[in-house]
């Protein structure tokens, strides 16, 4: 179970970026506008949270120990059923949806459903989870269950911006 508040919403839509300099932002950074509201792919974070403290991940290569020190996010797929609640308890399921020998790493790929605390589904997320130096157990190399990433749209950008920094 991970408690989740509107400052925690709050904080994630300015770590991506939005500022009250964008008027459209504003429903994510003020807690008292009428539409104050979850940034969407804000639901990937109480899955990735509760992976980093979950023991899932353990035993899954065959004779080999996870050291969390040489794990990479890989992809990420996010498929949204309900708005992200701005207060309350969401729960994570997890599930390892397979293992893949690359040759000399590892991937895992891991399902999440997240649920509110009344029990409706608010997402599901599937991460692959790169473990450098685990590979070489004999696993298979591919596999059918891991969900394609679209590529992006063959266009300009909606929108760029440059910053400078030290």
């Amino acid at each position: 179970t991970l408690k989740v508040t509107f400052k925690d919403c709050i904080l994630y839509a300015l770590s991506i970026g939005a500022s009250v300099q964008n008027p459209s932002d504003i429903k994510y950074l003020y807690e008292n506008d009428e539409k104050f509201s979850a940034f969407p792919t804000m639901a990937i974070i109480p899955g990735q949270m509760a992976l980093s403290t979950s023991s899932i991940m353990e035993n899954v290569i065959p004779g080999r120990s996870i050291d969390l020190t040489q794990i990479l996010h890989g992809e990420q797929y996010l498929e949204i059923f309900r708005p992200m609640p701005t207060e309350g308890h969401l729960n994570n399921v997890f599930r390892i949806i397979d293992v893949l020998d690359k040759g000399s790493n590892a991937v895992i790929l891991i399902g999440v459903d997240t649920f509110d605390e009344n029990g409706h589904r608010i997402c599901f997320g599937q991460t692959s989870i790169v473990v450098v130096g685990a590979g070489g157990f004999g696993g298979k190399r591919k596999t059918d269950k891991n969900i394609d990433i679209d590529n992006p749209p063959n266009r300009e950008p909606d929108a760029s911006e440059q910053q400078q920094t030290s």
